[in-house]
């Protein structure tokens, strides 16, 4: 009898130390949620994989969300309190969530492991609320004007410099113009993108955020802006107007604009699209003689971490590994900037470029001299911009002049902080 106990008493123990040893070799699993064109999510997978295969502790889920549904998407995560333990987002999405506190200070992480060099201070900037940073960097795309030079050669048009001149660029366009209908070639396409642009193109911001006030009449720099814009259309010609617009098609790809805004997430399909069709470059924007350089938002992606993971530490790693470490950081290539400085100073960096890819300038897009932080889109800003949005569709069709525009934009702006205040 005792050694039938014995026996099973051996046996239970050897039982707990099997199950013991097998919970401790399990992973640990963490969630993470993202969006993306088509190269956009490859790389985001293609990193997910690179720091499992180098992981025996941990690994990562990925959630694929489309862009159309993202936000929602998160709310309903939010609401629920049980977010992924990694949200991918951009610089201007989180303070909503942060100030419920449903979003991790890395300040501490990044301080710990030496990190806050790691990136250019404008995508730090981005991600920092109330003197805490509560993201990672993990690429960022600036705008740029993309042109075609077969029609350059074609109309006999200088190609772009880097110091040209508003007047150089609308001379430009005006000679790459021509034809009508649906049949005419366009100098400029300005894409979905002006209310983007106009938002701080001169230098002068139309929010001030810290005062909750919103700064469009009594600011020369955007009513010139504003102006300058719209007038491409409905003064020169050489953009669509709104009906052009709607029949714009495939933009730029379909060889009818000399050039157009666009940014790094784009150009893998452009180069799949265009094949050998026409030749392309890029270009910075052009100088205003009043105002400099036309300011390009910085649009900037990265890694949140929610409050309620219980696996912080393990979030930690992938948000690092992710952001920092040099392979993973050259795979983002194919759909922007890598953020990572020790990437983008290498020396063969501005010489390597995804396979298929013309030759391209990379100090265009890497260039913060004239970058901007991308316009705050959530809460009361979000308000804003989309009544921007109305105004300059306003505009482009023909119902109301810019300076009613920006009147109406302050009267109802206005009133929209008033309500929020």
């Amino acid at each position: 009898m005792i050694k039938r106990l014995m026996a099973i008493l051996i046996a239970a123990i050897l039982m707990i130390s099997i199950c013991t040893l097998s919970l401790a070799e399990e992973k640990i699993e963490l969630t993470y949620c993202y969006w993306g064109a088509a190269a956009e999510a490859q790389v985001r997978e293609e990193v997910v994989q690179m720091f499992n295969a180098s992981q025996d502790k941990i690994v990562v889920k990925p959630i694929f969300i489309e862009g159309g549904t993202y936000l929602a998407k998160l709310q309903a995560y939010f609401a629920a309190g049980e977010a992924p333990d990694i949200i991918q987002s951009s610089g201007d999405f989180g303070d909503t969530y942060i100030s419920k506190g449903m979003i991790e200070d890395l300040t501490p992480y990044i301080e710990r492991d030496a990190l806050t060099d790691a990136w250019d201070s404008i995508l730090l900037d981005a991600y920092t609320y109330d003197g805490k940073v509560y993201a990672a960097p993990m690429i960022f795309n600036s705008f740029y004007l993309i042109y075609n030079k077969t029609l350059f050669d074609k109309a006999g048009v200088p190609y772009p410099t880097d110091d040209w001149t508003e007047s150089d660029f609308l001379d430009a366009a005006q000679k790459l113009t021509s034809g009508e209908g649906v049949e005419k070639t366009y100098g400029v396409r300005l894409s979905w993108l002006p209310t983007t642009l106009l938002a701080d193109m001169y230098g002068t911001s139309i929010f001030e955020e810290s005062a909750m006030k919103l700064h469009v009449s009594d600011n020369q720099a955007f009513i010139d802006s504003f102006q300058f814009l719209t007038d491409l259309a409905l003064k020169y010609g050489v953009a669509p107007d709104a009906a052009g617009e709607k029949a714009a098609g495939s933009g730029f790809v379909s060889g009818r604009f000399g050039m157009e805004v666009s940014a790094m997430w784009d150009m893998d399909q452009i180069v799949k699209t265009v094949g050998d069709s026409f030749e392309f470059d890029i270009a910075k924007f052009p100088i205003s003689e009043t105002y400099g350089r036309w300011r390009t938002p910085i649009a900037n992606i990265g890694y949140y971490m929610f409050s309620g993971s219980k696996q912080k530490e393990a979030a930690w790693e992938f948000i690092k590994y992710a952001s920092t470490d040099q392979e993973a950081q050259k795979v983002m290539n194919l759909a922007g900037i890598p953020a990572s400085k020790a990437v983008v100073t290498a020396p063969d960096f501005a010489n390597t470029y995804p396979e298929g890819w013309p030759t391209l300038n990379k100090s265009i897009v890497q260039s913060m001299d004239s970058a901007v932080l991308w316009p705050t889109s959530t809460g009361v800003w979000q308000k804003l911009l989309t009544e921007l949005t109305n105004q300059y569709d306003l505009v482009m069709n023909g119902k109301v002049t810019v300076e009613q525009a920006v009147q109406d934009l302050q009267r109802v702006g206005d009133g929209i902080l008033l309500k929020n205040k």
